[in-house]
């Protein structure tokens, strides 16, 4: 708001002062209210306060589009890791190449891989490492390209399938001169079972002893490991948690902490929701938008410690999400499940 003012022209000295006053006053008050916006927002900036600081920068930016205001808008939601807000004003920031040399570029490059935004980032950091020769950008522009490259064969593996589970057969361990056989079988945890045909599952992957023993029912003579046998089932190098199932809108646990690699080392996680999203992280929490069925894949980005080849290591997991609430029941009850 501007105020309406009449100053009247006159040579003496008193007269000079007051229209200089009256000049003041004609000033806009916002003049003097951004001012102070832009200051109380700094010093939230400074005791680390960035939800406020935010707010506050927000108002200013939207009130007057100044650069240097929109930058700390940026900063402020990068240091507070509400990484999609950063990147949109990162990018209106640098769409102007002349400023894409200043510090916060960098974090621009950070927010877009943060959110997920991997072809954005990539070309980003590739900026970076022409501008600056920066050993970080060229590392993450050469791990990020790895994760993009369609040409890539990566085996994955699917968590959901029986991968050390093999079905044994006695059935054509026969004797014909001994009456109606038992097959008893040990396993290399002592685990003893009896059966001709069934479904064997191991705790874990590698190479696994077998001895197949015969007890003839009518005299209880026994053959004692009459076979032996050495199956080798492969065990996912990726493995992690998730629920089966989950609720629309509410957050879901992923955890890749299952994985252990002891030949590599991890550079990466990078979690597939089979929407379109991609998240980054050892454990995150993830909320779907829409109900259905999605096979999560989460690839490791690695490097193997004797040859220092950087690998892709995959494993799939489906998950179904559900709607939130049950239209059978009252409105008391959705909503204290949903609590």
């Amino acid at each position: 708001m501007i105020r309406a003012c009449v100053i009247h022209s006159t040579r003496s000295s008193a007269w000079l002062h007051l229209m200089l006053f009256a000049a003041l006053l004609c000033l806009p008050l916002s003049f003097f209210s951004q001012k102070n916006v832009l200051q109380k927002a700094d010093q939230f900036m400074n005791d680390k306060k960035y939800n406020e600081a935010i707010t506050l920068y927000k108002q200013a930016y939207d009130k007057k589009k100044e650069k240097p205001v929109l930058l700390k808008l940026a900063d402020a939601n990068y240091l507070n890791e509400n990484y999609q807000q950063a990147q949109l004003y990162y990018s209106e920031y640098f769409s102007d190449t002349v400023y894409q040399d200043i510090p916060q570029f960098t974090n621009y490059a950070n927010s877009a891989k943060s959110n997920g935004n991997l072809k954005l980032a990539t070309q980003l950091y590739l900026r970076l490492y022409e501008k600056k020769q920066d050993p970080v950008a060229k590392s993450n522009y050469d791990l990020y390209t790895l994760y993009l490259d369609t040409t890539q064969k990566t085996r994955t593996y699917d968590l959901d399938s029986s991968y050390n589970c093999i079905d044994l057969d006695a059935g054509e361990s026969v004797d014909p001169l001994a009456s109606p056989l038992v097959y008893v079988w040990t396993f290399e945890d002592s685990t003893v079972t009896e059966g001709i045909r069934f479904e064997h599952c191991f705790a874990t992957g590698g190479l696994h002893k077998i001895m197949l023993s015969a007890r003839d029912q009518q005299t209880g003579v026994v053959r004692i490991n009459d076979t032996t046998l050495t199956v080798f089932t492969e065990d996912p190098p990726v493995k992690f948690k998730a629920p089966r199932t989950g609720k629309r809108y509410l957050p879901v646990d992923f955890d890749a902490s299952p994985t252990v690699l002891h030949n590599y080392t991890i550079s990466e996680y990078i979690w597939n929701m089979d929407n379109g999203d991609i998240v980054m992280g050892k454990k995150i929490k993830y909320r779907y938008p829409n109900f259905g069925n999605y096979s999560v894949k989460l690839t490791i980005v690695a490097k193997d410690k004797s040859s220092g080849k950087t690998e892709l290591l995959s494993s799939t997991k489906k998950i179904e999400i559900t709607e939130n609430y049950n239209s059978g029941k009252s409105f008391t009850d959705q909503r204290n499940e949903a609590k």
